[in-house]
């Protein structure tokens, strides 16, 4: 096997950039290039991330906080804020701080039993959210962050600024230019691009990181794609942005909608709003008329976008790579997307050290294999919010609640049927990255998903979850607002834990 000394990637957007950025960090002596296309647009969305993109940025790639935090500008994510589930309740909280799958404190169970039985708050991140907070807390006149996982908000041109120049520094190279095709070997993999300009780009791997196109891993090799609709009945989504006024909220937000769903992504400087929604149900005229309607500060420039909703067969085929949504797009109800550009990168990488920077077969069959587990276990997860939300009666929701199956996800859900927040339900979870067990109890508990599991709890049990009550309401009293916290975490002396 011929060794991997040149890498590829194609595609200057987030994926393009990340993966550049990642692979010439992690995989040491080997030379990276990027190819992307000249004068294409940067849609200006707001990011939404899960907790793992910190820990991948600012662990895993060493990427200093402080910088990021200076020329990023983002806000913490403490969760998800799901208006959602039956019409009687006015939402649910998803943190990312595993309130109800850990054993917190004294609790002889799960925080899960005792938040069901008892009421309160599951955990300090819940509490935060509601409160509008920061997971900074101000004691004794000192500023210090509550060590617990939290995820961005970020300004997709700033953040793809800050990965294009990390790259640069890192000393990948970047060439502007339009791919006219890719010659292959005789074994069929890619060994030239073929630019605009009599340009050739010669490598020993290629990563696909041109979005939806798939330029290299569906048109060049011919890899199928899977569909995943149903039960994701959702293809477009109407973008926009309300202008920053007041309170900066800790979290993302996702609401039920007539024919799918809005997501709130809280910026410093403005909310990024989208309306998902399936095209089956409702013409785009109708789709934007209610994003207005329930949200009349909208400005004008609204913008569509469409998307397939499923993964490639497989992301790994020969000597080319997809990356992102090259590779699969599922809507972005759990914020999917970086987390699962970040796991592939890691994949990628870790197979190639173990096998000497050669492209074993073996080894990427195991990839496509966990790969393809990763995708159906969010393409499950997914569903689930889909079959059980209750608020909404309209014709798209009585057909997601009647028709929508929910995969392997089925058993988890029999589990906590006939066991609540059962241990159980843990072992039925096929993966332990993006779609874990803290998530699903989330999920079916703030949607009342009916259990025929009930506590008893003595009086020792109600004091031990009184004293977590009171430890949460002091830490509570003493965080900080998002926008203060903005100020404190720029300042010189400030210190990341």
């Amino acid at each position: 096997m011929k060794e991997i000394k040149t890498i590829c990637v194609v595609g200057g957007g987030s994926a393009g950039s990340l993966s550049a950025l990642t692979l010439k960090r992690l995989l040491p002596g080997r030379r990276v290039i990027t190819v992307s296309a000249p004068n294409i647009p940067v849609i200006g969305v707001g990011e939404s991330t899960t907790a793992y993109l910190p820990v991948f940025l600012h662990q895993q790639l060493a990427l200093d906080r402080a910088r990021f935090h200076k020329e990023v500008k983002p806000g913490w994510k403490l969760g998800i804020r799901f208006v959602w589930g039956p019409p009687e309740i006015s939402h649910f909280n998803y943190p990312f701080s595993f309130e109800l799958s850990e054993r917190t404190g004294n609790l002889r169970k799960r925080a899960a039993y005792y938040y069901r039985e008892l009421g309160g708050s599951a955990g300090i991140f819940s509490l935060l959210m509601d409160h509008d907070k920061s997971p900074i807390v101000k004691a004794k006149g000192r500023y210090h962050s509550i060590d617990l996982p939290y995820g961005y908000h970020i300004d997709n041109p700033r953040f793809l600024k800050y990965l294009k120049q990390m790259a640069s520094e890192a000393g990948v190279e970047s060439i502007e230019g339009t791919i006219l095709n890719a010659q292959k070997d005789t074994a069929g993999n890619v060994a030239t691009l073929m630019l605009d300009g009599d340009r050739r780009i010669e490598a020993d791997l290629f990563v696909d990181c041109s979005g939806f196109q798939s330029l290299l891993l569906n048109k060049e090799m011919g890899v199928p794609f899977v569909s995943y609709s149903p039960p994701l009945r959702c293809d477009a989504a109407i973008v926009g942005d309300i202008p920053r006024t007041g309170t900066i909220r800790p979290y993302t937000s996702a609401e039920t909608m007539d024919h799918g769903w809005c997501w709130k992504i809280e910026l410093p400087d403005r909310v990024s709003v989208g309306y998902v929604h399936a095209s089956d149900f409702c013409s785009l005229d109708q789709a934007r008329d209610e994003l207005k309607r329930k949200n009349p500060d909208l400005t004008d420039d609204l913008r569509t976008v469409r998307f397939p909703s499923g993964r490639y067969q497989n992301f790994w085929h020969k000597n080319v790579v997809g990356i992102g949504n090259a590779s699969g797009f599922v809507e972005p109800l759990e914020s999917t997307a970086l987390h699962v550009i970040c796991e592939q990168l890691v994949m990628v990488c870790a197979t190639l050290l173990d096998s000497d920077y050669r492209i074993e077969p073996a080894a990427v069959a195991d990839a496509n294999t966990r790969f393809r587990k990763s995708w159906d276990a969010i393409r499950d997860f997914l569903a689930v919010h889909y079959k059980f939300n209750t608020r909404s009666n309209s014709a798209f929701w009585q057909v997601c609640r009647a028709e929508t199956e929910l995969g392997q996800a089925e058993e988890i859900v029999r589990l906590y049927h006939e066991l609540g927040p059962h241990v159980a339900m843990k072992h039925a979870i096929v993966t332990d990255t993006l779609v874990q067990f803290e998530g699903y109890l989330a999920l079916l508990m703030g949607q009342q998903v009916p259990t025929n599991s009930h506590s008893q709890f003595d009086d020792q049990d109600k004091k031990d979850w009184q004293d977590l009550q009171d430890y949460y309401q002091s830490t509570d009293a003493m965080a900080i607002s998002l926008r203060e916290a903005l100020g404190v975490v720029a300042q010189p002396g400030w210190k990341w834990s």
